[in-house]
């Protein structure tokens, strides 16, 4: 006889399998609601310091990305982002502090990573930085150290890396390890082309931060301007001209025989300077060391070579254990033995004697408010002032002055750098409209004396007696 098959065990099960299923369902329902939304990798998070994000208002819309490539949203204030990750703006902006570092601002379409070694690297659009510390950050197509004390504007794109400085310094290197110096008020682009160029000269890159940014919401909404007019930490620590001649910029070294922004006709340099610390071993110029006497406090390099037009001289100081006490930046000019040739506007203008400008608001503040000053000293510099608003650039014999900030600027004349020698010296100076129009010149005459030495007197025979007795 053949066996009947168990149909009501077979039965049984399918009725039960739905609501097992189902119930198992809803446990993990259940599992999910009460455990949150936490990621595997926001659970690797748990005993790590991260860095905390804001979102810069409400309309502002932002995400972290994990190193698996997985997205969340930025919900609140008070988000971390950790090593490994990115940050994705994709409406606003979000801001996020780096203890002892400074402010950072990344604007919409901006990508972030903070990198394992703890570096950052910008991916995509606009990066506001304002620092009271040194901070490296990597870019497509250049590594960018923004010094303490500095605001820079970052630009990343598909085809360049463009740096602004509104305040202190920026060291910025293309791929090829070429480097250069930009202080307030420059800007450079290096492209695609350029990044890894080993012989490009980025020097000659550098320019003036132009209009066009300075009208753009992101530079009006960073107070652009307020960094672009506010004096460096440097300055105030009070840059001065001594009797001598000595130029200082901080309290670590001082220069005996040139200035910032001084301009030469020679292409090779004998650099002169002073210490006041007797801690210091070790002073750089451009990674050149220059020889140091601790007994008379004083350092020199002798037969520095200028390598272009506008050359950036950066003096490093450092303690006897070889650790980094400071940074100075001074700009050279070299003009070939023939001058800084004019512009097409200058050179056109070279005739003119009706100009726009009222001449008694373009005014000398030093050394003498004349625009005549006499001296037997080797070293001046020559201060003015203009009213805002008015001229965007400043020209002295020829040479555009990168000190010019909108309404301030200064010269220096040196018998070293041989802008100033014995006799009449006369220093045109022009001032030139957005356009390049040239506004107003007017000229400063510096008269240049020797110094007079006059022979030991000899005492005649009745003097003698009375002296002797």
């Amino acid at each position: 006889m053949r066996k009947r098959r168990n149909t009501g065990f077979i039965k049984t099960l399918k009725d039960y399998a739905v609501p097992i299923v189902a119930g198992i369902l809803f446990l993990l329902f259940l599992i999910n609601i009460f455990s949150g939304d936490e990621t595997p990798e926001e659970n690797k998070n748990e005993n790590r310091v991260g860095i905390e994000l804001s979102l810069n208002g409400d309309d502002s819309e932002a995400y972290i990305i994990y190193s698996g490539g997985k997205e969340k949203k930025i919900k609140e204030n008070k988000t971390l982002l950790y090593k490994g990750e990115r940050i994705k703006v994709k409406k606003g902006t979000i801001k996020f502090s780096l203890p002892g570092i400074g402010d950072l601002t990344l604007q919409k379409f901006g990508e972030l990573g903070y990198k394992e070694d703890g570096s950052f690297f910008l991916y995509a659009s606009d990066l506001w930085v304002n620092t009271i510390g040194n901070f490296n950050l990597k870019t497509r197509y250049a590594n960018v150290n923004i010094g303490e004390n500095t605001s820079a504007s970052i630009n990343q794109n598909e085809v360049a890396t463009t740096v602004y400085v509104l305040k202190g310094t920026v060291e910025i290197k293309n791929l090829g390890g070429r480097e250069t110096i930009l202080k307030k008020g420059q800007k450079v682009t290096i492209g695609v082309k350029d990044a890894k160029d080993e012989e490009i000269d980025i020097s000659l890159l550098k320019k003036d931060i132009d209009d066009y940014f300075k009208a753009s919401d992101w530079f009006l909404k960073n107070k652009g301007e307020f960094y672009l007019k506010s004096e460096d930490i440097i300055a105030q620590t009070g840059s001065t001209e001594s009797s001598t001649g000595t130029i200082s910029k901080n309290g670590l070294i001082s220069l005996d025989n040139i200035g910032d922004e001084s301009s030469v006709l020679t292409p090779t340099l004998d650099i002169v300077g002073s210490f006041e610390e007797n801690n210091i071993g070790l002073i750089t110029i451009n990674n050149i060391e220059a020889s140091i006497s601790k007994i008379n406090k004083k350092f020199e390099l002798k037969g520095f070579k200028l390598k272009s037009s506008i050359n950036d001289l950066v003096f490093k100081i450092y303690d006897e254990s070889k650790n980094l006490l400071g940074k100075e930046i001074y700009t050279i000019y070299y003009s070939g033995g023939n001058g800084i040739k004019n512009d097409e506007n200058e050179i056109a203008s070279n005739e003119q004697t009706n100009f726009v400008a009222d001449a008694t608001k373009f005014v000398f503040t030093s050394p003498d408010t004349s625009g005549k000053y006499s001296t037997t000293e080797g070293f001046v510099t020559i201060r003015g002032k203009t009213p805002p608003n008015t001229a965007s650039k400043v020209t002295v014999n020829g040479y555009q002055l990168k000190s010019y900030n909108g309404t301030t600027w200064r010269y220096h004349a040196s018998v070293d750098t041989n802008n100033l020698k014995d006799g009449t010296n006369i220093y045109d100076i022009k001032y030139f409209d957005k356009s390049g129009k040239l506004i107003l010149k007017t000229s400063y005459t510096i008269v240049k004396k020797k110094k007079q030495t006059y022979p030991k007197k000899t005492p005649s025979y009745s003097q003698e007696a009375k002296i002797n007795g």
